[in-house]
C-alpha cells in the first residue's frame, strides 16, 4: 500500500471516528436534556468553575453576568441549604469520596428548585486533586409529588386516627348503652312480671271465689284481665329475647340445619293439633352459625307461617335452600293468609304489625328477632307474598 493510500485509509478512518463521536456525543446531550441533567468542572487551585449550557438553565442564571466562581454558585444555593453543601464538598474534597448531595436553589422568580448533585475527584499527574467534574439534575417536579404524597399521606393517618378516636368513643357508647339495656333487662324480668303474676293470681282468685257472684259481665272482664297480663308477659318474654339477641356474642359451629328445622316443625305441630300439616323440607345445606341463635330465627320463622296457616284445614309448608354469590339463601314457604307487599316495609319493625292481634296473636317481635339474629351472621332476610296467597320468607348467611 502506497503512502497516499494510507494517509487515505487514515483520513477515512478518522472521519469515521469523528462521526461516531458526534453521534455518541448527540446522544449524550439528548439523554442529559431529557433528565434535565448538566455537567460542571471546578477548577481547585484557580477556583474557576465551569459549567455548561443546560446548568445555566437548572440554575436560571444568565451566562454573560455568571462570574465562574464557587461564590457565584453558593450565592444560587437556598440559605438553609448554603453551609451544609459547602461542608459535603470540603469533605468530599479530603476523603476522596463521590460527592452526593441534595440542596435547593432560588430562581429569579423567587420559587424554589430541587437539585441532585453528584461529582468526582480528578488528579493532576502528581497525584494532587486538581477539578471536581459533576452533574446536577432538576429533581423538582418529583420532589413536589413527593412531598404532596407525604402530605396525603400524613393528612390521611390524621383522618385514620381521628376516625379511630371516634370509633373509640361510639364504642364507649355502645358499651354504656348494653350496660343500660342489661340494666333494662333485668328490670323488665323482675320488676315487671312481679305485679303481672300478682295481676293474673288475683284474677284467678276471683273468678274461683267470686265467680258466680261477678255473672256473665264480671266474669268476662276477668277473663280480658287475665288475657292481657298473659299477653303483657308475652311481650316482656319477646323483648328479653330481643335483648339476649342484640348482646349475645356469637359461638359458631356447624349447624345441622335439615335436623333443626324437623324438630321445630314438629315440636309447632304440636301446637296446632287438630289440623292436618304438611311439611316438605329439602335437602337443606349447612351452616357454619350460633346454634341458639339459628334455632331462634328458624322457630320464629316456623311458628309464624304455622300461625297464618292455622285457619286452613290442611298447612302446608315448603323449607328449600340453594346457594348464590357465596351466601346460602334459605326460604320458608306457607300457605297460609299472606299480605299486601305493599307494607312488607314493616314486617321487620318493632312492634309493627300487618294483622291485627285480635286476628292472630303475637307482639310484633319475633320477625324482628329474626332479622336482627340474620344480620348478625352477615346475612339479610325479606318475604315475598300476595294477599290469600300465602307468604315466602327469605334468609341468607354467608358460607364463610
Amino acid at each position: 500500500m502506497t503512502f497516499k493510500e494510507r494517509l487515505a485509509a487514515a483520513t477515512k478512518a478518522h472521519c469515521i471516528d469523528k462521526k461516531n463521536y458526534e453521534i455518541q456525543s448527540s446522544k449524550l446531550r439528548l439523554a442529559l436534556d431529557v433528565a434535565k441533567s448538566g455537567i460542571w468542572e471546578w477548577d481547585i487551585k484557580s477556583q474557576i468553575l465551569t459549567w455548561d449550557a443546560n446548568m445555566f438553565l437548572i440554575f436560571d442564571c444568565d451566562p454573560d453576568t455568571f462570574k465562574n466562581t464557587y461564590e457565584d454558585f453558593a450565592n444560587t444555593v437556598h440559605p438553609e441549604d448554603r453551609d451544609r453543601v459547602t461542608k459535603e464538598l470540603e469533605k468530599a474534597i479530603a476523603s476522596e469520596k463521590i460527592l452526593e448531595t441534595e440542596f435547593r436553589v432560588t430562581v429569579k422568580d423567587g420559587s424554589l428548585r430541587y437539585l441532585t448533585g453528584m461529582a468526582a475527584l480528578v488528579y493532576d499527574d502528581h497525584g494532587q486533586p486538581w477539578k471536581l467534574i459533576g452533574t446536577n439534575n432538576d429533581v423538582t417536579t418529583a420532589k413536589l409529588a413527593q412531598k404532596r404524597l407525604e402530605f396525603i399521606n400524613k393528612e390521611l393517618e390524621e383522618r385514620v386516627v381521628a376516625r379511630t378516636n371516634e370509633l373509640s368513643e361510639k364504642v364507649k357508647e355502645l358499651e354504656e348503652a348494653n350496660k343500660d339495656l342489661s340494666s333494662f333487662s333485668y328490670s323488665v324480668s323482675h320488676d315487671l312480671r312481679a305485679p303481672l303474676r300478682a295481676l293474673s293470681g288475683f284474677s284467678d282468685a276471683l273468678y274461683e271465689n267470686f265467680g258466680e257472684t261477678l255473672g256473665e259481665s264480671g266474669n268476662r272482664w276477668v277473663t280480658f284481665i287475665k288475657r292481657n297480663a298473659e299477653r303483657m308477659n308475652d311481650l316482656i318474654d319477646d323483648i328479653l329475647v330481643l335483648s339476649k339477641t342484640t348482646q349475645h356474642p356469637l359461638r359458631k359451629t356447624m349447624v345441622d340445619m335439615k335436623q333443626l328445622v324437623l324438630f321445630l316443625l314438629e315440636e309447632n305441630r304440636q301446637a296446632f293439633p287438630n289440623l292436618e300439616c304438611d311439611f316438605q323440607v329439602g335437602n337443606l345445606q349447612n351452616v357454619h352459625g350460633d346454634p341458639g341463635l339459628i334455632k331462634q330465627l328458624w322457630q320464629n320463622l316456623i311458628s309464624n307461617a304455622m300461625k297464618y296457616s292455622s285457619r286452613n284445614t290442611r298447612v302446608e309448608i315448603q323449607v328449600r335452600s340453594n346457594q348464590e354469590n357465596g351466601k346460602i339463601i334459605y326460604s320458608i314457604k306457607d300457605n297460609g293468609v299472606g299480605f299486601d307487599e305493599a307494607y312488607k316495609g314493616k314486617l321487620f319493625m318493632l312492634f309493627q304489625r300487618l294483622h291485627s292481634s285480635s286476628e292472630y296473636e303475637g307482639t310484633g317481635i319475633g320477625l324482628t328477632i329474626a332479622k336482627k339474629i340474620a344480620i348478625k351472621h352477615g346475612g339479610d332476610i325479606w318475604a315475598e307474598s300476595k294477599p290469600g296467597q300465602g307468604a315466602t320468607f327469605y334468609f341468607s348467611i354467608p358460607i364463610h
